[in-house]
């Protein structure tokens, strides 16, 4: 085999590695934020779930039970059916879930 072909073959080799290692790792560092960004996302609508939850039944009824209460402001607001949720006490018993 000439020269000027194994130049060619080791050059084509060498720019296959590193466009293939430089693509991995943009790809890898897309995913990562990706992932991050929706975690970060979920955990917020889980703050505003739970602070919305505790208006909810500030306003419905605070002398009632806690579980009957939650029950009831989930029940009356549909919009919650989309979600699968579990509701907890300060003591991690659970009051409702889907």
């Amino acid at each position: 085999m000439k020269f000027a072909l194994k130049m060619i073959a080791l050059i084509s080799a060498l720019l296959a590695l590193s466009l293939g290692t430089g693509g991995f790792l943009v790809i890898q560092s897309a995913c990562r934020n990706e992932l991050t960004q929706t975690v970060s996302e979920a955990q917020e609508d889980m703050m505003l779930f739970g602070t919305t939850l505790q208006a909810l039944c500030l306003v419905e009824n605070s002398r009632k039970e806690p579980r009957e209460s939650v029950k009831r402001v989930l029940q009356n607001y549909s919009v919650l059916d989309t979600y699968h949720y579990y509701v907890y006490d300060q003591n991690g018993r659970p009051l409702t879930g889907s």
